[in-house]
């Protein structure tokens, strides 16, 4: 994500913060575009610059693309409010890829492999499905990766998963 130029994506719901959570970021004051509310498909674009801190509250951290640790959302509307927002097609604009080794027998990668104290990165050639499953066959996560950018696969135990990515299956160890 650091050698993005720009953060791209389309939703549809209420108003909400798009957040961009930097690990030197430790009391929420996460860096933020606020976004107002659509009944319609929206695309939002965002750049590094555009984002900013809240200014009564939180230590005030300067922005450092290359410790993003995850992009997020968060509806806006008051205390208490609820509703569902729709993302769809984040994509890092200008960035480098990582998925130059994907060939046509696999459809993605993960690294490192084995993983360290739980986390690895999927990176995907094109947007899929993806689920990991323990040895027994019980699902530890699921979510959509989307290409360009660094999916994180996060499981509490050590041992051997199944990792499925579309239709491509690979084993992932964490040690």
């Amino acid at each position: 994500l650091s050698d993005c130029e720009k953060i791209t994506y389309r939703y549809k719901g209420p108003a909400h913060e798009f957040r961009v959570c930097m690990t030197a970021v430790t009391d929420d004051d996460y860096h933020t575009k606020n976004v107002s509310a659509s009944s319609d498909w929206t695309e939002v674009s965002v750049t590094w610059g555009n984002l900013k801190q809240a200014s009564d509250w939180g230590k005030d951290i300067e922005f450092d693309a290359a410790s993003i640790d995850k992009l997020s959302w968060q509806i806006k509307d008051g205390v208490g409010k609820t509703g569902t927002l729709y993302i769809d097609d984040v994509t890092c604009v200008g960035g480098q890829s990582n998925v130059e080794n994907i060939t046509d027998e696999t459809s993605f990668v993960i690294a490192p492999n084995p993983a360290k104290n739980g986390v690895a990165n999927i990176y995907v050639a094109e947007r899929c499905d993806v689920t990991v499953t323990d040895m027994t066959g019980r699902i530890v996560a699921q979510f959509v990766a989307v290409p360009e950018l660094d999916n994180k696969i996060s499981v509490r135990n050590t041992g051997i998963y199944v990792v499925k990515a579309g239709n491509s299956i690979q084993k992932l160890i964490v040690k």
